[in-house]
């Protein structure tokens, strides 16, 4: 678990210096917050950093983050990925560990909309319930 933390502590880092780079507000929140507070850093069944930022900054961290982070990171979101499913971002080095970030306020999408983003939807819903 120590390793995967490392790899956060490093996602982390690089995260810092691009808000910092943009102007970017950011702060913890879930365990990642609770661990801050409790002085002891992580809670050992959170395996992941949550951090958040205004849907102003994080709308403009979304628009630089692919020429921000190169290998190993890599940004996982619905821009990058359009079957992740899912309203917020990951920041992820290949296969080890990852930071979530959230924006406030959350976005409101119509399920609808989420439906017309999945090419094929009918094709992966009946390949999942074929297996």
């Amino acid at each position: 678990m120590k390793k995967v933390w490392a790899t956060q502590i490093e996602i982390l880092k690089k995260f810092e210096s691009v808000c910092e780079k943009y102007g970017l507000r950011y702060w913890a929140e879930g365990g990642t917050l609770l661990g801050t507070i409790r002085g002891d850093g992580y809670i050992p069944w959170d395996d992941d950093m949550d951090l958040c930022l205004l849907r102003e900054d994080y709308d403009k961290f979304i628009e630089v983050a692919p020429s921000e982070f190169e290998a190993p990171f890599f940004i996982q979101n619905y821009h990058t990925q359009p079957l992740f499913g899912k309203l917020f971002t990951r920041i992820r080095v290949d296969g080890t560990a990852q930071i979530t970030i959230h924006q406030y306020p959350p976005r409101r999408i119509s399920s609808g909309y989420i439906r017309r983003r999945i090419p094929n939807r009918q094709d992966h819903t009946r390949r999942a319930s074929s297996g």
